[in-house]
């Protein structure tokens, strides 16, 4: 998953910049919240949790007050304005102007939040699949975490979502030129499909655990596949869709940086070369998160041929095709998988023992199938340019999860703002309050 940067804004002083006698006591309590926001982002994040309850404290007085100086309930002295280091090009500042632009931030800061506590989270949890010394009942309570981290990342993308539709196309129309790509609407909309991506791949994860921790107890990662395992099917649609919302996500952000969407990556890399936006520390810039998506897309592409694979020789009994699709398989992880234990390829350990584990478990089904078909089946094996002809297509299992807010004032409190994922009208319904991980009771 990926770590994003956490940014850095400047003071936003609501009593200075508004004007009214109805809600004094509310506005200065939401120029205290964005006090804390501001406040805890300069003394440097040390967990995402506190910036989630923090934000999300925070956001509702937001919405109240823009509410309120939409329908001139409270009047601005002057447009607000403060300073925004970009999560996707750290090493940029721009100026962000107007509510809209407030909001577009906050909104922002609130979806990465919940991005970096998932990750936080499943990073905890290891490769607790493959360890056979874990219990049942302690696999299903790390099977239960994967299942609020994913639900905090369908959250995450339902929020960028929403933004993408509602804020950031009115805070376009009159921002500067150098603005942060995460503060337009295809970036909004990259980084929700990228969330939705990640929640995917949680949901796999999550599906395959089971089956994985049997095979891994019993030393039989090959054929046959156990009757109880997920449909193989079934799991090449899914990992399919991954795949697509990957590439989609980084469609998206190469569009938000003035590039066409099919770009080649060498060509990427060079833009971002002369723009310095690939030279982050931390390798948390928007060059570490186009190659972050890129991987991830590669990678499932790999997973979905894989299982194609095992679904045409175990289920369609057609071996030659089986072959085929393991042989993409390998092919397909060669492209992302590094040859050597550099220091870069420590960095990423853990992604680098999945490669391992399944380039293994992809070479045990495939030399299987290769004997069968030697000394059995003796079908013929398709070509790769057939095996694409014929590919399946993906399956989604989430969806974004809609964003609604509840005003803190301006409003009555029984109604609810809710930003559609679909659409940039709003509507009122009766919803309590939004939090991070609500209706995540597991």
């Amino acid at each position: 998953m990926f770590d994003y940067a956490w940014p850095a804004s400047s003071a936003v002083s609501w009593t200075q910049l508004t004007l009214t006698d109805t809600y004094q006591a509310e506005v200065g309590h939401t120029t205290q919240l964005r006090a804390a926001v501001e406040s805890m982002l300069a003394r440097g994040v040390q967990a995402p949790l506190p910036v989630v309850q923090a934000v999300s404290e925070y956001l509702p007085y937001l919405v109240g007050l823009a509410y309120c100086i939409e329908h001139d309930t409270v009047l601005l002295r002057q447009e607000p304005e403060s300073t925004w280091r970009s999560i996707l090009a750290p090493q940029n500042k721009v100026v962000v102007r107007g509510i809209d632009g407030e909001q577009g931030c906050l909104y922002t800061l609130y979806a990465i939040a919940l991005c970096n506590e998932a990750k936080t989270m499943v990073d905890a949890l290891g490769m607790y699949e493959c360890d056979a010394s874990y219990t049942t009942q302690e696999r299903r309570g790390r099977d239960e975490r994967l299942k609020v981290a994913t639900d905090m990342l369908c959250r995450a993308s339902g929020v960028w979502d929403a933004i993408a539709t509602s804020h950031l196309p009115a805070y376009q129309a009159h921002a500067s030129t150098a603005s942060a790509p995460e503060l337009n609407a295809e970036g909004a909309q990259g980084m929700a499909k990228l969330a939705l991506g990640d929640a995917h791949a949680l949901a796999i994860r999550k599906l395959k655990a089971p089956a994985k921790g049997r095979a891994t107890d019993l030393g039989t990662a090959g054929p046959p596949l156990p009757a109880d395992h997920p449909s193989a099917s079934l799991l090449a649609k899914l990992h399919l869709h991954t795949s697509h919302l990957y590439d989609q996500a980084h469609a998206l952000v190469t569009q938000s940086l003035g590039m066409e969407a099919k770009t080649p990556i060498a060509k990427i890399k060079a833009y971002l070369h002369t723009l310095r936006l690939d030279s982050s520390s931390r390798g948390d810039g928007v060059g570490a998160w186009l190659r972050y998506a890129h991987t991830e897309a590669v990678w499932h592409k790999c997973l979905a041929f894989k299982w194609l694979g095992i679904d045409a020789g175990e289920h369609a009994h057609n071996i030659g095709w089986g072959i085929a699709y393991l042989t993409l398989a390998l092919h397909t992880l060669a492209q992302i998988m590094p040859s050597d234990t550099s220091a870069k390829l420590r960095r990423t350990k853990d992604s680098y023992d999945w490669y391992v584990h399944e380039h293994a478990s992809i070479k045990r089904w495939l030399t299987a199938y290769q004997r069968t078909n030697e000394a059995v089946a003796f079908q013929r094996i398709p070509t790769a340019d057939e095996v694409q002809l014929y590919m399946s297509e993906g399956r989604a299992a989430l969806a974004p999860k809609t964003f609604t807010l509840t005003p803190a004032f301006g409003r009555q409190p029984s109604t609810v703002t809710t930003m559609s994922t679909t659409s940039t009208t709003s509507t009122t319904t009766d919803t309590p309050r939004t939090y991070a991980g609500a209706d995540a009771y597991y």
